[in-house]
């Protein structure tokens, strides 16, 4: 992956993020004015496909479904999900031998 690509990949990211933030906003608003809302599942499936900042953001920021549950907790297993797979993935580019070590250590879990 060149520069480049690393730089637009994390330009869509972003992007992507702020698409995520802006629905939480376009909800928050929708429940002040009593019109159509978007559902949970569709804002905790943004979250899920990378959308994670931009929906803690949201909820943090707009005080959007902050004691809401499950919805709360389903947010908050899905920002757990996605920072242990960073830190695996990291892991495995920092440590050549990381994927060995990891497959050991999951096959003394099964």
């Amino acid at each position: 992956m060149t520069p480049t690509d690393f730089a637009i990949a994390i330009l869509i990211f972003a992007l992507y993020n702020v698409i995520v933030f802006c629905t939480f906003w376009w909800d928050k608003d929708a429940a002040r004015n009593g019109e159509w809302r978007i559902s949970e599942s569709t804002l905790l499936g943004l979250a899920f496909l990378g959308g994670t900042p931009g929906a803690v953001i949201g909820q943090r920021v707009l005080r959007h479904k902050t004691r809401k549950e499950p919805f709360r907790s389903i947010l908050r297993a899905i920002c757990i999900t996605h920072g242990v797979c960073l830190v695996v993935a990291l892991l495995l580019l920092i440590c050549p031998d990381a994927a060995r070590l990891l497959a050991v250590a999951l096959s003394s879990l099964v």
